[in-house]
């Protein structure tokens, strides 16, 4: 990966750290694998304003109470306002073109 720093093996081996015998050829660091995820909670019902307030409350509420973290809160009301936007946006679009609509019948 671009950016990341190469290991050197010649340091290394002065210091008695031979870690870098199980990197690849290209002395690139691999990335550690994933950590594993909690179970995915059951899927949310997000198709207007009022659902993503809704779950806002239940947001806020568990990082009110300690059961989340306040960065993972900020996040996901961060995702939650972005959503309530999109459906914002979405019935707007719907209600200009029915006007549309009904203005070229005329």
């Amino acid at each position: 990966m671009s950016g990341w720093p190469i290991h050197n093996q010649s340091s290394d081996t002065k210091n008695g750290d031979a870690s870098w015998a199980k990197l690849p050829a290209t002395g690139a660091i691999e990335a550690s694998p994933p950590t594993p995820r909690k179970a995915a909670s059951p899927r949310l019902r997000l198709e207007t304003v009022r659902d993503c307030r809704r779950e806002l409350k239940k947001l806020f509420i568990a990082a009110r109470n300690g059961e989340i973290t306040t960065q993972t809160a900020t996040r996901l009301a961060y995702l939650l306002d972005l959503t309530s936007r999109m459906i914002e946006r979405s019935e707007l679009e719907k209600r200009i073109e029915a006007l549309e609509a009904q203005d070229a019948a005329q």
